[in-house]
């Protein structure tokens, strides 16, 4: 499996670049580099121009994989500058790339945001959603959503333990 983290919201920001986990120690050597570099992203959300930069750096690394798929997570579905959320999903899922969602629900919002995720934002096969409940629920959700990924354990929609 390959991966790369990137930081959105206004502009883009690599943190950690492409890398093939193929073993504990990659994974753990993936995991300390995304614990180093300060926020790198700034400014209200684009997910249009977020979307399209997952596209980008999937169609322009060095690695061909038999699955390609965009891990969306934020906790607004605010779209204030660049394409429209519509416009760039259509275009990834034209693509063959999937978008699967993560949004960060807050204790008082209550599921909309899940809701607009799964209406607005994921696309492609298998395209799920799983929202982490509130920042403290972040990473559990995202190995959750992870480990369904890989085991190939799709829902459409899922929750995350509260």
């Amino acid at each position: 499996m390959a991966v790369t983290y990137v930081e959105w919201a206004a502009n883009q920001a690599v943190v950690v670049d492409w890398t093939v986990i193929d073993s504990a120690e990659t994974a753990e050597a993936f995991a300390a580099a995304l614990l180093g570099p300060p926020r790198l992203a700034s400014g209200r959300n684009a997910i249009g121009a977020a979307l399209l930069e997952g596209q980008r750096l999937l169609e322009q690394n060095q690695i061909t994989g038999l699955r390609r798929v965009i891990d969306f997570s934020g906790d607004s579905a605010g779209n204030f500058s660049g394409p429209s959320i519509a416009d760039a999903r259509a275009a990834v899922v034209a693509a063959g790339i999937t978008i699967n969602g993560l949004p960060i629900i807050c204790e008082s919002c209550g599921d909309g945001l899940a809701d607009i995720y799964t209406d607005q934002i994921i696309g492609g096969p298998g395209a799920f959603v799983l929202p982490a409940r509130g920042r403290e629920n972040f990473a559990d959700a995202v190995r959750r959503k992870l480990v369904l990924e890989i085991a190939g354990q799709m829902p459409r929609v899922a929750s995350a333990a509260p």
